[in-house]
Parts: C-alpha cells; sequence; structure tokens
C-alpha cells in the first residue's frame, strides 16, 4: 500500500506542477494577445480560476504529506518526552485524517452533485466545472489515506516514512 499510495501521490504532484506550467502558459499568452492584438483569449480567468489554481494547490497534498513536508510548529514538541512525542504524533495524525476525511467526504457529495447536474459556469465564455469538483475529493481521500499510513508505519511499526523521491519507491 506504501508504493501505491507513493506513486499516486507523486503522479498528481506532477500534474500539478504540470497544470501550473500550464497556467503559466496560458495567461502569459492571454496577456500577449491582449496588449500585441487587442483581444485577449476568452476564459482565461475561468480556467484559471476554476482548473489550474484548484489542481496546482490541492493535489500535491497527499506528496507533501507522505514526504512530511507540511508545516510543523515544534515548539514544545522537542521538550517532550519520546512518550510524548508519540503521544502528540498519534494526536495529530488522528486529528489529520479527521480533518481530511471530512473535506474528502463532503467534496466527494459536492462531486457527485456538480457531475450529475452538469456544472458550468458562465463568464466570458461557459465552461464546464464539474471535472474540477474532482480535484478536493481526489487529494483529501489520498492524504487520508496517507495519514493513516504514517500513524501505521511510524507508530505501530516504528518506521519513519520516506522523506526523499529515491526512498519513496524503495522496496
Amino acid at each position: 500500500m506504501k508504493q501505491w499510495l507513493g506513486r499516486l501521490s507523486f503522479i498528481l504532484m506532477v500534474v500539478a506542477g504540470a497544470m501550473m506550467c500550464l497556467m503559466m502558459v496560458h495567461i502569459t499568452i492571454d496577456v500577449a494577445m491582449k496588449y500585441f492584438l487587442n483581444a485577449p483569449w476568452q476564459g482565461t480567468v475561468e480556467t484559471v480560476s476554476y482548473y489550474y489554481m484548484i489542481g496546482a494547490i490541492y493535489l500535491p497534498l497527499a506528496y507533501v504529506e507522505l514526504r512530511g513536508k507540511h508545516i510543523s510548529v515544534e515548539l514544545l514538541y522537542d521538550r517532550f518526552s519520546p512518550r510524548g512525542k508519540m503521544i502528540a504524533l498519534v494526536f495529530a495524525q488522528l486529528c489529520a485524517m479527521l480533518f481530511f476525511g471530512i473535506l474528502a467526504f463532503q467534496g466527494w457529495i459536492d462531486a457527485i452533485r456538480s457531475f450529475r447536474i452538469g456544472e458550468i459556469i458562465m463568464g466570458s465564455i461557459t465552461l464546464q466545472i464539474w471535472p474540477s469538483r474532482f480535484f478536493l475529493p481526489i487529494s483529501f481521500t489520498l492524504v487520508t489515506l496517507v495519514s493513516l499510513l504514517r500513524l501505521v508505519e511510524e507508530v505501530f511499526f516504528g518506521r519513519p516514512l520516506p522523506t526523499t523521491f529515491a526512498q519513496l519507491f524503495r522496496d
């Protein structure tokens, strides 16, 4: 399961990076068209807002969690005993699982509803946005599973999760 989650998390991170690059190219073309041809690319704001930004922000969440790179404040943690650190780790992972699990649950409800009604947005163009509604529940479900994996691996087996790219795909 660790390798499967690692590979899927990595793929989503690569997709997020590709979305960042596409967003950069899209906006650059839009600006160039606006100033050189006096005709901006219609739908840039909608595409950036509903696809590129959402994907770039949320798709890599599981990869960040898998690598243990989320922001953490260790002001008091460093002063805890080993047992206190373990309790804090368990508490943090359970809170993360609860938080992301709730977001995933609600996200799936919203994404399925959006799919069923064929949700669109009408701006400078009409754009189907229901596909982008699946970015959040996919990301939140995966980060919930990674949090569960982190809890099992680190707490019950005493094995830290990999923090480098090479370690991630070993085994």
